[in-house]
């Protein structure tokens, strides 16, 4: 949702919402609403690497479709890492992540959930692995003009594999927001 960064190669190679340099990406047009998306990264950065050290040859790929059409927002994406390493290991593994969302916005309070799936290969035995489920609860208020005021709850849990101690976690907060012109806010 809006949350990515950009990345050359498989550098932090355990993020997903990642913006991968030299990619190709396609957004469909709007059809009632729906909307589909798919990207791949380009050989462009590893054209000249020859050896099988982990992470020489870094690839990724996602598809995505929402539907948005009055109150209804709802959203499912898949991301695939190839050879990125994760673990900085000599294993050149497939991570994958999936998250599924729906928001509803009823007068100015808009409510919404998100599940998050992540499944890290760190080795060629299987013998080294983590998964990861979380979700999270959110609302937001529009109070008066740019203002809102808005809250979550975050829980990552359901954490298997063997790699996966201190995965779990909870956090919570509040916000709020100024729209206008400046864009400020403060968290509560």
């Amino acid at each position: 949702y809006g949350d990515s960064s950009t990345f050359t190669g498989n550098a932090t190679p355990t993020s997903f919402s990642r913006r991968q340099a030299n990619s190709i990406f396609y957004e469909s047009p709007n059809f009632g609403g729906f909307q589909g998306y798919v990207g791949m990264s380009t050989t462009t950065g590893s054209v000249a690497q020859t050896s099988n050290a982990s992470s020489s040859k870094p690839r990724m790929w996602s598809a995505a479709g929402t539907y948005n059409n009055g109150p209804l927002y709802l959203t499912l994406a898949y991301e695939n890492h190839s050879n990125f390493g994760a673990t900085g290991t000599s294993f050149n593994g497939n991570d994958k992540g999936w998250h599924a969302g729906a928001a509803y916005q009823i007068g100015p309070v808009k409510v919404g959930a998100l599940w998050v799936q992540r499944r890290y290969d760190m080795s060629a035995n299987g013998a080294t692995n983590a998964k990861i489920n979380a979700w999270n609860l959110a609302g937001e208020w529009a109070i008066v003009g740019p203002h809102a005021l808005r809250g979550g709850y975050t829980k990552a849990n359901s954490v298997s594999g063997n790699s996966a101690a201190g995965l779990t976690g909870a956090a919570g907060g509040a916000f709020v927001a100024n729209a206008g012109a400046g864009g400020t806010g403060g968290h509560i």
